[in-house]
């Protein structure tokens, strides 16, 4: 097998060396072309079929023009059938996009007409085919626009509609009922996020407005998972929850944040002798919504700038219409008579007073004015204090008490210093309590109470504190007395022994100098008796070594004498 491959690559090469380089280059293009066309073909194979936007046709040029122009608008790649009815894009993410994109324009085409089952005439047409139509139509028109939403990817929808009975108090009401999955990242279903309760209180309003008489109790909306996303009862009851913690940390950071300011603040004119007590606040923490009617004065002239004083004229009204109306009336009054023949019911005392002139006279006036009127609404932000109480105490002053010679008396078998207790004066509780209102923004109409005394402080423990400070203040400065002596004198000492021992070093190198010029003398009259002597035998070798290291020895003992000596306290603490 292997000769047999081996034959015809030889054979291959044989022939492809006999070609001509035309016929090399048909070759090779036919290769090439045989490549591409099996590219092209796979790739046919693999590419995704269009998506359709809407199922429905689109028979209306206008609409198509208008859908055409808008994708447009937006760089969407659409494509068109080539009846012109359907528009195409790549994928289903960009159909969902393009669709509602559309939906939001008004063109809501859905995947299909939901109002389409009413173009399909039939001769059988009856009163339950309309109802169930009208029900499948409003299920496929709000599925629509739920799955048009952005937090939305699919929704099923059921409506139910019971059998109306007239007059019937059991009447079971209209129901509505939404599945819908989320999209991935979409908050809609987290139903402790304010964000997703509103989403969902949106897609409930939707649904509810979209069917006749169904009430926002009567729907459902749940997630994939069965969760129900709109139990807005239980999340009203969080919401509370929340509200009063939020109400009570706030209250406490607003009492925390009141008692450092004055703390702080006091602390440094009146140190150590301030203490917060208490801080209350009562915070309201309704929402409340209020309506109010101002009516203002009709500005005829603006006040002139510039001008020292106001100049501008202005009416609380002007007239708009006048209605005037008068009536008089004089001559023969009448009196009506009963029929003829037959005397009438007037009374006696008044046909006396027939034929007589009467004169009658009525004005009326009617004017409408106009005033200057607005309407303003304001939303009272919660929060606002209601009523503030705070108590503050103060503390005297402790003093020490000084005998003639400005030393602190002692008491206790002195361990203590005697002090006097001065009591805050009223004149300064009264400034204090001023201050303390100012700051905390003190209101009598909210009857606020601020409430500053003068107490006596338990000062025992600091007073132990501070005389143990004193006394060990005292005894320091003993032992620092009494060491600085002690480093002194070891000084001097020190200083003295070092002299004393320069002084015997002095003395003894000069007795050892004085012993070394006796010797060295002594040697030098030897030799000099010797030389006169002249001896007749010359010194021997040994001899004349021995001279030459004792000429030496005397030169270094002349020129090095502290050496020479210490060598020699050496060797004579060897021989010891």
């Amino acid at each position: 097998m292997k000769q047999f491959f081996l034959d015809s690559i030889a054979k291959i090469k044989g022939a492809w060396a006999n070609w001509s380089i035309v016929k090399r280059s048909i070759f090779i293009g036919v290769i090439a072309l045989i490549v591409l066309v099996l590219i092209g073909l796979s790739s046919l194979n693999t590419r995704q079929p269009p998506v359709s936007i809407f199922s429905a046709p689109v028979a209306d040029m206008a609409l198509q023009e208008r859908i055409s122009g808008r994708l447009e608008s937006e760089n969407i790649n659409y494509s068109i059938s080539s009846d012109g009815t359907r528009f195409f894009v790549n994928d289903e993410r960009t159909a969902r996009k393009a669709r509602a994109l559309l939906v939001r324009e008004g063109i809501n085409l859905g995947q299909m007409d939901p109002w389409a089952l009413f173009d399909i005439e039939r001769w059988n047409q009856s009163d339950l085919l309309n109802n169930v139509n009208l029900q499948r139509s409003l299920q496929k028109q709000i599925q629509i626009h739920i799955e048009s939403l952005e937090d939305v990817d699919r929704a099923e929808v059921s409506l139910a509609f019971p059998r109306e009975k007239f007059l019937d108090p059991t009447q079971f009401p209209v129901t509505a009922s939404v599945t819908i999955m989320p999209r991935p990242g979409s908050d809609i279903s987290d139903i402790n996020s304010r964000d997703g309760q509103r989403k969902v209180r949106g897609l409930q309003d939707l649904v509810r407005f979209a069917v006749p008489q169904l009430l926002p109790e009567n729907i459902v909306i749940t997630d994939n998972w069965g969760v129900r996303l709109n139990d807005f009862e239980n999340s009203s009851f969080r919401d509370m929850d929340d509200r009063v913690k939020s109400a009570m940390q706030r209250k406490q950071q607003m009492e925390q944040n009141f008692i450092v300011k004055i703390r702080d603040s006091l602390n440094t004119i009146y140190p150590g002798r301030i203490q917060v007590l208490n801080i209350d606040l009562t915070l309201d923490n309704d929402l409340v919504k209020e309506k109010s009617i101002e009516v203002t004065p009709i500005i005829l002239k603006p006040r002139t700038p510039g001008l020292p004083y106001d100049d501008s004229q202005f009416v609380d009204r002007v007239k708009i219409s006048e209605q005037i109306s008068s009536v008089e009336f004089s001559g023969t009054g009448f009196n009506p008579q009963g029929p003829p023949g037959q005397e009438g019911n007037t009374p006696p005392a008044y046909q006396d007073l027939q034929n007589t002139t009467g004169i009658y006279n009525q004005n009326t006036s009617s004017i409408n004015y106009i005033v200057n009127q607005a309407t303003r609404e304001t939303e009272k932000t919660p929060g606002s204090t209601q009523r503030l109480t705070a108590s503050v105490a103060i503390d005297g002053v402790w003093q020490f008490v000084y005998d003639e010679k400005g030393q602190p008396i002692l008491e206790d078998g002195g361990r203590r210093r005697k002090r006097e207790f001065i009591p805050a004066s009223a004149e300064e509780i009264q400034k204090l309590q001023e201050l303390v209102q100012d700051a905390l923004g003190y209101d009598p109409l909210r009857q606020d109470n601020v409430t500053v005394h003068a107490i006596q402080f338990d000062r025992n423990n600091q007073q132990l504190e501070e005389d143990s400070a004193y006394r060990a203040d005292l005894e320091r400065a003993i032992i620092i007395k009494w060491s600085t002596f002690a480093f002194v004198f070891l000084v001097v000492a020190l200083i003295l022994y070092r002299f004393a021992m320069r002084e015997a070093a002095r003395k003894r190198r000069e007795r050892e100098e004085e012993a070394n010029r006796q010797h060295q003398a002594m040697r030098e009259a030897a030799l000099r008796s010797l030389e006169q002597e002249k001896a007749p035998l010359e010194a021997s070798a040994a001899d004349k070594a021995r001279m030459e290291l004792q000429e030496n020895a005397i030169m270094m003992a002349r020129e090095r004498p502290e050496d020479v000596a210490q060598l020699i306290r050496t060797w004579l603490s060897e021989e010891n």
